[in-house]
């Protein structure tokens, strides 16, 4: 399966107290993670990669690391990304997630949003990564207990989805992470450039972005994807531009840049009709910020290339539902997040991001339960 289009989407997950258990352990205390770390609480000696997690209810866990590959978490309790730790990049790799409590990074403090500005990850990972004595028999690699039969057993699509490498938010489970802020997502070029340009002037001001970004220039021209119908054309021809900047003007909107291969179209053309009269259609080319503090990605694998049998569906590389779990319904509020990666081939219901089958409100919740999908 081909790499999907970056999707970019934002979290943000509810304020964690710490319990009196963990008032006196040596993590600072700062207001979006409070708790017991990762390190000290799933040292990697004793929770080797193939181990499944279990974070029980009122249990407040803080990743303060890169985890050693998990065959299965479940999240009862609360599991915050730490902000302090030294490399600035803390992340979560597990086959699946299922979340019926809270997954947090960055928190709201009252209306004061505190934003996760180092980098967080979580990955989705290959199951013929790790293996152990507690595996599923349907599928390597990933840990299924009794204790997770009992809880989830009667509910199919929760478990089907989680073998598919998901990560799961269920009942009353949150979804919560805010991601450093960049301005403006996407924006359109000023004017055209031609192909050669070296710099480039932008409509939304782009101060926020960063020579370290990955930016996603559109094309503007014609695609081929099918070269049998367009001889003499390579394959998956087009016209779009992947790139960081070289550096940025003054002004904030003016970014500069190696030579571009092609030209971008960026124009308002007017039309007379008969009579007179005029109308006009702006054309321009669209430019993204790929950059996210926090990432959620799938992981390609031989094993997710063939362990389906469905003939033309084959690759399953994870993804991310909401889904009604004893009467009640999930919450996220992603904002400045990225999906890279996700996805199950050929499959209803395994999208990078799904809210699967959830009902309509009878009535609107309030504001704090209520879900959305930011930047």
């Amino acid at each position: 399966m081909k790499r999907l289009p970056t999707l970019v989407f934002i979290l943000s997950l509810a304020l964690c107290l710490a319990t009196e258990a963990f008032a006196q352990l040596p993590h600072s205390p700062t207001p979006c993670h409070v708790g017991e770390l990762w390190t000290t609480k799933y040292p990697a000696s004793t929770f080797p990669a193939g181990s499944f997690i279990h974070i029980p209810q009122g249990q407040t866990i803080v990743l303060n690391t890169t985890t050693v590959p998990l065959a299965g978490l479940l999240v009862e309790g609360t599991l915050v990304f730490d902000h302090t730790v030294p490399s600035g990049t803390v992340h979560l790799r597990t086959a699946y997630a299922i979340v019926t409590g809270t997954l947090q990074a960055g928190c709201m403090l009252g209306s004061t949003m505190v934003r996760f500005t180092k980098n967080a990850k979580i990955t989705l990972v290959s199951p013929e990564a790790y293996s152990g004595p507690m595996l599923f028999h349907a599928t390597a690699g990933v840990s299924w207990l009794p204790e997770m039969e009992t809880l989830f057993g009667s509910h199919p699509h929760i478990k089907e989805a989680a073998f598919d490498r998901g990560l799961i938010i269920a009942g009353s489970g949150r979804f919560e992470v805010y991601g450093a802020h960049k301005g403006v997502s996407w924006t359109t070029l000023a004017a055209t450039v031609p192909a050669a340009a070296t710099s480039l002037t932008t409509d939304g001001a782009i101060d926020a972005w960063k020579d370290t970004d990955e930016l996603l220039l559109a094309s503007t021209d014609f695609e081929y994807p099918d070269p049998q119908h367009l001889a003499g054309r390579e394959p998956d021809y087009g016209q779009d531009e992947l790139f960081s900047p070289v550096g940025f003007g003054a002004g904030g909107h003016t970014i500069l840049v190696s030579p571009l291969t092609h030209g971008h179209y960026a124009a308002t053309e007017v039309f007379t009709f008969p009579g007179g009269a005029q109308d006009s259609i702006t054309m321009k080319a669209e430019l993204a910020n790929l950059t996210r503090s926090v990432v959620i990605q799938g992981e390609a694998s031989a094993y997710s290339s063939q362990h389906r049998t469905g003939g033309f569906g084959t690759e399953d590389l994870g993804h991310v539902a909401l889904m009604e779990y004893s009467g009640a319904r999930p919450t996220c509020k992603v904002e400045w997040a990225e999906f890279r990666d996700l996805g199950v081939e050929a499959k209803l219901g395994r999208y990078p991001f799904h809210f699967h089958e959830l009902p309509n409100y009878a009535t609107p919740p309030a504001e704090a339960d209520m879900s959305y999908l930011k930047n």
